[in-house]
Parts: structure tokens; C-alpha cells; sequence
């Protein structure tokens, strides 16, 4: 999917939004993504994920990926490398290794900036420290929209949280929905974890 962006764009920075490095090899990760770095040197992010294996592994599998892509030299520019994760032991590893790091803040919002201080801690490089934080958005070209819109996240959250594994509503559905007590409960907390608007709120 990295591939067909890059191609038809000139000046985009286009990232993976999470190679599962348990379930590829270190050396065909960094084969895929040295590629890509030198088709489009300067433009490519590789963002790196653990989830789906043995968390015990991950930090040799991470560092090995980091070495094979390499150092810059004329014409090549290794991609950006940005771990994603949960928890203040990946922070610290990106910060351990010198990459950045991606919080996905629409987990865990309370723990946004102990893990972030955790990974601005542990920095062991002179480069530049930099963060992001992954949050829920929903846009629309109206605010009935968004909230049209944001109102079937919310149904879906709210019934998943309660074990139903449904598909995402459609607009139809949620109109006709009877909430529940414990569906409306959830529905307060979900809510602070996303912004909703237009392109220009």
C-alpha cells in the first residue's frame, strides 16, 4: 500500500501505519522498506508494531530492522522509523534506539504524558526527540455530518465494549437504536477520546 502512494505523489512523506514486526522477518521488512527509501529518498516512514507475538523478542527483531536499513549515503535516505505503541516499555526502547515514537493516545489517554516523558527520557541520541500522538478524528464536510458519523463510532464502541462484535453501524441503524443504560455510560468516556468537526473547526 506504501508503494502506490509514493509513486503518484511527489512531495508527501507516506508511512506504513504498522508493519506487525512478529509476523515478518526483520530482513524482509527492512529488503521492502530500503526499496522504497531509494525510489523516494526522504519520503518514506516505516511505522513498526508489536502486536500478534512474543513480546520478549520484539527488541532484538526492532534493533535488527534499524541495522539493516542503514546509514544514508548519496542517493539513499533511509526511511524514518517510528515505533507504535501502548506503554512506557516500547517509549523507552524507541528512546533506547533512537527512533521516534507514535503513542496511540485513543487506548489510553491518561497515560499520554507519562509515556511520553518516559520516551523523551530514555532518548540515548543527539537526534532530535520527536512524538506523536495517534487520536480518533472524525471529519466531515458538514458538523451534521461529523456528528452523524461520530454517532456510529460511538454505538460501535459502546456495544463492543459490552462484547458484541458487530460491523460498524450505518447512519440507519443508529437512528433507530434504543440505547441502553449501559450502552449511554459508555458513551460519556468514548466521546472525550475522539475530535469531531469540519476541515476548518
Amino acid at each position: 500500500m506504501v508503494a502506490s502512494p509514493l509513486e503518484n505523489t511527489h512531495r508527501l512523506r507516506i508511512g506504513s501505519g504498522g508493519v506487525l514486526l512478529p509476523r515478518y522477518e526483520p530482513r524482509k521488512v527492512a529488503e521492502v522498506f530500503r526499496v522504497l527509501g531509494a525510489l523516494h529518498p526522504g519520503r518514506v516512514d516505516l511505522g513498526i508494531g508489536r502486536a500478534g507475538g512474543i513480546a520478549r523478542d520484539f527488541p532484538r527483531r526492532f534493533a535488527e530492522v534499524i541495522d539493516l536499513l542503514g546509514k544514508p549515503y548519496p542517493g539513499y535516505i533511509p526511511p524514518t522509523v517510528w515505533l507504535l505503541g501502548a506503554g512506557s516499555g516500547s517509549a523507552r526502547l524507541a528512546g533506547a534506539l533512537g527512533t521516534r515514537y507514535a503513542f496511540a493516545h485513543f487506548l489510553s489517554p491518561q497515560l499520554s504524558t507519562a509515556v511520553l516523558d518516559a520516551f523523551h527520557g530514555s532518548r540515548t541520541m543527539h537526534a532530535r526527540a520527536q512524538s506523536a500522538l495517534a487520536v480518533r478524528v472524525v471529519v466531515a464536510d458538514t458538523e451534521a455530518k461529523a456528528r452523524e458519523l461520530t454517532a456510529g463510532f460511538l454505538l460501535w464502541r459502546s456495544r463492543k465494549d459490552l462484547g458484541h462484535n458487530e460491523p460498524f453501524p450505518s447512519p440507519a441503524t443508529v437512528r433507530s437504536h434504543s440505547w441502553t443504560a449501559e450502552e449511554d455510560a459508555r458513551v460519556g468516556h468514548s466521546s472525550r477520546q475522539l475530535v469531531a468537526g469540519t476541515p476548518i473547526r
